[in-house]
């Protein structure tokens, strides 16, 4: 009822946060991995943010953030003539040491152990893709109409707060949540649970959500999201909808992924929306 959303409201009392999940170049025309539709879900992203500036209190943008040499890229990788596994080739536990081997034979037995451990959360196998996003690199950046809104937003309120966060940067497991790594390496603590941004995220009024891609890391960032959030607030969450895209060949994965967060309790928008 109204009491208990004034409640929450006055409890939580921060504002609205926008977060932009990889935004980056490699994502957007040109980028090595280029999402169909991403320039145009950019440029509304970009239109919301100056529509609604004065009503965003906190911009959160993540970065996927990658080395040349990763375990999901062909490099680190090779067949029994040597060769390199083509782009989007999927490396399942049972092909390693037999159709694939590590480019160094002595992580054989960590890949066969980290597929293993994959293949177990259900939501997908070893993936090879094209590098992107690598540190440093042009790919690596935020596409530029984003940015500008998001410098004009930083530029007009000194409280104005742009928070980046890298995640990928560990060579040895996927991170497609922002929250945390598909498999995490318990050497390194940035593969876990990022609990200081699940709680950062937590004390705003509302979160809007968008970015690339809808099929991989929007989708599996706003699930985490969904998993720790209180759930009496999960409309509280809203997810711009024309704000991001699938990854070519993987539309079923975001209409699931829609499926799932709407029947959750997720808000769904459009990059329209008048924050109020």
């Amino acid at each position: 009822g109204f009491s208990i959303h004034y409640f929450y409201i006055i409890m939580s009392g921060n504002g609205n946060c926008l977060l932009i999940i990889d935004a980056q170049n490699d994502f957007h025309f040109g980028g090595s991995l280029a999402v169909p539709g991403a320039d145009e879900d950019a440029q509304r992203v970009a239109k919301f943010i100056r529509k609604n500036s004065a009503h965003i209190h906190t911009i959160v943008e993540t970065m996927d953030s990658h080395n040349i040499e990763h375990i999901a890229h062909a490099n680190v990788w090779r067949d029994k003539n040597n060769k390199e596994p083509a782009a989007f080739t999927e490396i399942h536990h049972n092909d390693i040491g037999t159709l694939w081997f590590p480019k160094n034979s002595y992580y054989i037995q960590y890949c066969k152990d980290y597929t293993q451990s994959l293949e177990k959360t259900n939501r997908f196998k070893l993936t090879v893709w094209p590098q992107h996003c690598i540190i440093g690199t042009h790919g690596h950046k935020i596409v530029k109409c984003i940015q500008d809104e998001v410098d004009r937003w930083a530029e007009a309120d000194p409280s104005h707060n742009v928070d980046i966060v890298m995640k990928g940067m560990n060579n040895f497991t996927e991170m497609y949540s922002a929250f945390e790594a598909e498999v995490p390496v318990p050497t390194d603590c940035q593969t876990g649970t990022n609990h200081a941004l699940l709680e950062k995220l937590k004390s705003h009024d509302k979160v809007f959500v968008c970015g690339q891609a809808s099929s991989h890391c929007v989708n599996y960032t706003v699930k985490d999201l969904v998993k720790y959030w209180d759930r009496r607030y999960l409309s509280n969450i809203v997810y711009l909808i024309d704000g991001s895209s699938p990854v070519e060949g993987y539309k079923r994965n975001a209409d699931k992924f829609i499926e799932e967060i709407k029947e959750a309790g997720v808000t769904i928008a459009t990059c329209d929306t008048v924050i109020a």
